[in-house]
């Protein structure tokens, strides 16, 4: 390939990205945050073009006229611009987009538990047994019943609903944190909480305690299975960026995640909080099936519609 089929192969986005920069010089200290970081987001692919383009051809003078394009708009990039995202912006629509921003994370993360919910469903169905010793395994002490909440106390119920809320915040800090070790942690325990919960749910659906399990369980429960959900998309976003940089440095791309990866452990920290108090307030009511039943999709119904409606205000794919 020569400079001229190069330049070719990139026209739209070089004729875009001078047409963006001759708009932001119009605009000057009147940009908005949500502009900034589209243009910014155009910079680094004319970047990436520029960089091919010296290697590949250098001293021609397309690479000099992309040479060009990038230095007028490296004082637009780097300038003191006032930025009027405020907070009341931060939470109806920034923490929200870190989320929704990477569809394709997303799309896997869920993907990995749901595989994990249905194996340790058909698990505690078909092999009580050997279901029931991994639940010890993870710390999840069973007692002598089949079931988990069936014939028991409601005051024991209330702890062992506490134990696995607590459990859900381990588990959501264990899965960001496996993104830095690539994200094999954050996947394994993504898939083995999930089937955590479908042991825990068949075995106590096989004891006869199915509407007990629901009612202690599901009000709060779907608010924090989508806590560790987002925690793990934060996670696994650190681990693409260190599997696969993409044009630039491993280096560079983690600077660049950092801001969503913050909001989104921002809204997985607010989303605990009032998961915790739905179930102190809420689930200590022992409410009827069917009631029980709503809230908990209600609520994770509500979250997860903010995600889809207010992230897309600013879809920025990174």
């Amino acid at each position: 390939m020569n400079i001229q089929r190069f330049l070719e192969k990139n026209e739209q986005t070089l004729t875009e990205f001078e047409a963006e920069t001759f708009y932001q010089q119009k605009l000057s200290r009147k940009a908005s945050l949500t502009q900034i970081m589209s243009f910014d987001y155009m910079y680094r692919k004319v970047l990436a073009i520029y960089a091919a383009a010296r290697h590949n051809f250098p001293n021609t003078q397309g690479t000099q006229k992309i040479a060009e394009v990038v230095s007028q708009s490296h004082s637009i990039i780097y300038k003191d611009t006032i930025r009027k995202e405020n907070f009341k912006k931060i939470l109806s629509y920034r923490l929200f987009r870190s989320v929704y921003e990477v569809k394709s994370v997303l799309i896997f993360t869920v993907l990995v538990e749901v595989l994990g919910l249905v194996a340790g469903i058909l698990w505690g169905t078909l092999d009580a047994g050997n279901a029931t010793s991994f639940a010890h395994s993870q710390g999840l002490n069973l007692g002598s019943f089949q079931g988990r909440f069936y014939g028991t106390s409601i005051g024991l119920r209330t702890v062992v609903a506490t134990e696995i809320f607590t459990h859900n915040i381990q588990v959501s800090v264990i899965v960001f944190l496996g993104g830095f070790l690539l994200g094999i942690p954050t996947v394994y325990f993504l898939f083995t909480n999930t089937v955590l919960l479908g042991v825990l749910g068949a075995l106590e659906f096989k004891s006869g305690g199915g509407s007990s399990f629901i009612r202690l369980i599901v009000p709060h429960g779907v608010l924090e299975m989508s806590c560790i959900t987002v925690a793990g998309i934060a996670g696994m976003r650190v681990a693409k960026a260190l599997l696969v940089p993409g044009q630039f440095k491993r280096s560079y791309e983690m600077t660049q995640i950092m801001g969503p990866v913050i909001d989104a452990l921002g809204l997985c920290s607010i989303t605990l909080v009032f998961s915790g108090l739905v179930e102190a307030i809420v689930t200590s009511y022992y409410l009827n099936v069917v009631v029980a039943l709503s809230v908990g999709i209600l609520l994770g119904a509500t979250f997860w519609s903010l995600i889809i409606i207010q992230g897309r205000k600013v879809e920025i794919n990174i």
